[in-house]
């Protein structure tokens, strides 16, 4: 441990040697002891051997400059509580960030205030001292290093004179020719509804703590924090109020930016997640039951898909603010029954609604606890949501999907309540939409399974992308399409089919289902294109090959050039390219499918209209489309006879003739089914009656041995 000083220690570092003379001069004749040095390594030396009380450094050195010397002496022994002071230009704002970012208690301005020298270092001395005295330990250094970046002042209680730096006027914009008066200087630019508290901690003065609000004289308002202590002087027994005061108010944004972006949507100001979270877990904490809704918007992207997000952001907009109506409502039927709600309920007994992203919501009840009164909620969030909507002049509706948990039955922690209300909206939106389920036991091996089918398809699709690979869980399987006459193979559609390593065969229902709600429909399809085009090169030359197109991957930006792409990169011939679309894609946005089929049709592939008859069915957009393919839906084929879809075949067998447009019929799986079509002359058929899908080998042998079989062309 050093030896008691009579004097307080300070060590100069600077290159300049008029600067180190005057600077030493100042501080001996103001009652300090100085060693002082030119470089950073004698520096370091002096610092083991004297263990100065402070240190004034040049920021701009030759070898070692201040920066480096700075974060070197906070590494030694006792250099964390170390007062430091960077001497730096004026306008080098840089240079004193950088003082700062590298430890700096203080920094002084150039040229010197030789005359004020002593005073500054005493303040910043006793100020340092003060404050650890306050505090020990860690928390103790943390806070001297903190206050260090402060406006310090100084008011003597027996003269009522307050004294302040530089700083002063840098910080808050005060002119630095203001007048240092009393201490109602200070408060001339405390905000005025802040003064008060301000004001009684100068009469009498005494030590404090406090955060309050500064008044700029532009108008400008800022956070600060100030601390000081009622400290008497060893000579003359005056009783003086140290002081420090910090501008807390990028602090202060910052952190309520850091809280928003944390708990809150930055879209609707609604909680997040994890703001919900907070909020269920205080709810359960307290033995609170409760409701939790979760809610999902049915083909809500099909609405940023066709009229771009800035539509999309605003009808979101809108929906929340129909959810917290409802909550509103909810609260206070449940109040005027219950006799529970009050205007000073809190947090934790309030409802919220909250955004987990995209078009997910969840609805936390604390006022609803039966499953009647849940029911009730949801089927009158479902009507208010479903009502018309209008942007820009324009009318739009949504339909619902609602998942209910009630605490404690259906989960007792807040991710066992977001498990299984999500669990119940998942099996809600698959019975249909615009209604809602409850979740019981079974959903949850549902949710399971969900889970494990999605994790699993990630995998998958990751695997079958890397170089070389040769893993064999995602396969093409192709169908053969019989052309009559003649009764010979004319092309192949292409189904997914997918054997999963954990989970063995997964049914194209189940994993095309689960890839549909998420953006792994796209990439399926694009490994499904690709695939195809690379065997229909590799393996079957010279046959057309047809594979789905989900409306998801139809609308998504960048697929024509992914089609272009592919076929260049393949070499597939484009005319033997054929992309099934559904008649749901094309009614949607009119304009914009045309517009993708006249990309591709200049591509040279050839377009496919599936599950026709299904759908809309309208005559106008089949010849506004260049459509090439009619695929009558094998709905029509499975109740054959059947009067009504003989006529319904038959019409469209003559709609497809007057417009050019070939027919394919599929579901085919008897003779009798495939004598009706023989009447209709030129025509393909596909259906289990001819074979099934097949994986690319085994169609192979089928192509070469079946009488329906082809010969392969090489197109190349």
């Amino acid at each position: 441990m050093a030896e008691p000083r009579d004097k307080p220690l300070i060590l100069i570092v600077a290159d300049d040697a008029a600067m180190r003379k005057l600077a030493a001069e100042a501080l001996e004749s103001g009652g300090f002891d100085v060693v002082a040095t030119d470089t950073g390594e004698r520096a370091l030396l002096h610092h083991q051997l004297h263990a100065p009380d402070a240190v004034l450094l040049d920021a701009v050195m030759d070898r070692m400059d201040g920066h480096e010397l700075c974060r070197r002496l906070r590494q030694l022994p006792g250099g964390k509580s170390l007062p430091i002071v960077s001497m730096t230009g004026r306008e080098d704002i840089e240079s004193i960030d950088a003082a700062f970012h590298a430890g700096a208690t203080d920094f002084i301005t150039k040229p010197l205030p030789y005359a004020l020298l002593p005073q500054r270092m005493r303040y910043l001395l006793r100020s340092a001292s003060a404050f650890r005295r306050a505090h020990d330990g860690a928390e103790r250094l943390a806070r001297a290093q903190r206050l260090s970046r402060l406006a310090h002042w100084e008011l003597n209680v027996d003269r009522g004179a307050l004294r302040f730096t530089d700083e002063v006027s840098e910080i808050f914009g005060i002119p630095a020719e203001h007048p240092q008066g009393g201490a109602l200087a200070l408060l001339t630019w405390v905000h005025p509804e802040d003064r008060n508290a301000v004001s009684a901690l100068f009469d009498p003065p005494r030590t404090h703590q406090i955060d309050f609000r500064m008044l700029l004289p532009d108008g400008r308002e800022r956070a600060v924090h100030q601390e000081a202590e009622l400290v008497i002087d060893a000579d003359s027994g005056e009783e003086r109020l140290l002081g420090a005061t910090q501008d807390m108010t990028e602090r202060r944004q910052a952190e309520s930016r850091a809280v928003q972006l944390a708990y809150y949507d930055s879209l609707t100001g609604l909680p997040n997640r994890a703001e919900l979270r907070r909020h269920l877990s205080s709810s359960l904490q307290r033995g609170r039951k409760l409701t939790l809704l979760a809610l999902d918007l049915d083909q809500f992207r099909r609405v940023n898909d066709l009229h771009g997000h800035v539509k999309g952001d605003a009808l979101l907009l809108q929906v929340a603010a129909r959810m917290l109506k409802t909550l509103r409502s909810c609260e206070l039927q449940a109040s005027m029954v219950t006799g529970e709600f009050n205007l000073d309920m809190s947090f934790a007994d309030s409802g919220m609604v909250a955004r987990l992203g995209g078009d997910e919501f969840m609805l936390a009840l604390p006022m609803i606890r039966t499953a009647e009164q849940a029911a009730v909620v949801a089927q009158r969030l479902i009507d208010e949501l479903t009502a018309k909507y209008t942007l820009d002049g324009a009318d739009m509706f949504l339909s619902v999907s609602v998942g209910i948990a009630l605490a404690p039955d259906s989960g007792s922690t807040a991710d066992e309540l977001f498990e299984h209300a999500d669990a119940a909206m998942y099996y809600a939106k698959e019975l249909g939409r615009n209604n809602y389920r409850f979740f019981d036991a079974s959903l949850q091996l549902r949710a399971q399974r969900r889970m494990e089918i999605e994790t699993g398809l990630i995998a998958a699709l990751a695997r079958a992308r890397e170089p070389g690979s040769n893993s064999s869980e995602l396969e093409l399987h192709f169908q053969p399409k019989i052309a009559l006459p003649g009764m010979r193979t004319a092309g192949v559609e292409g189904l997914m089919r997918w054997r999963s390593a954990k989970l063995g065969q997964v049914s194209p229902l189940e994993f095309i289902t689960v890839a549909e709600d998420s953006d792994l429909i796209v990439e399926l399809g694009e490994w499904a294109l690709h695939t195809a085009c690379h065997v229909g090169m590799s393996v079957l030359p010279g046959m057309s090959i047809a594979i789905n197109i989900s409306p998801r991957q139809f609308r998504h930006p960048g697929f024509v050039q992914l089609v272009a792409e592919t076929l260049r990169l393949s070499g597939f011939q484009p005319k033997l390219l054929e992309l099934e679309i559904t008649e749901g894609v094309v009614m949607q946005d009119v304009e914009s499918c045309q517009r993708v089929l006249k990309e591709l049709k200049a591509l040279g592939v050839r377009i496919v209209l599936d599950d026709f008859g299904t759908g809309y069915s309208s005559l106008s957009y089949l010849m506004r489309f260049p459509i090439d393919v009619l695929k009558i839906d094998r709905s029509f084929v499975m109740n054959l006879p059947s009067k009504m879809n003989e006529s319904v075949i038959a019409a469209i067998f003559a709609l497809a003739r007057s417009l050019s447009i070939e027919v394919v019929v599929e579901g085919v799986e008897t003779e009798a089914q495939l004598r009706h079509f023989e009447q209709y002359g030129t025509l393909e058929i596909q259906g289990y009656y001819f074979s099934k899908p097949r994986p690319v080998a085994e169609l192979q042998g089928f192509l070469r041995e079946s009488p329906y079989g082809a010969d392969l062309k090489d197109s190349r």
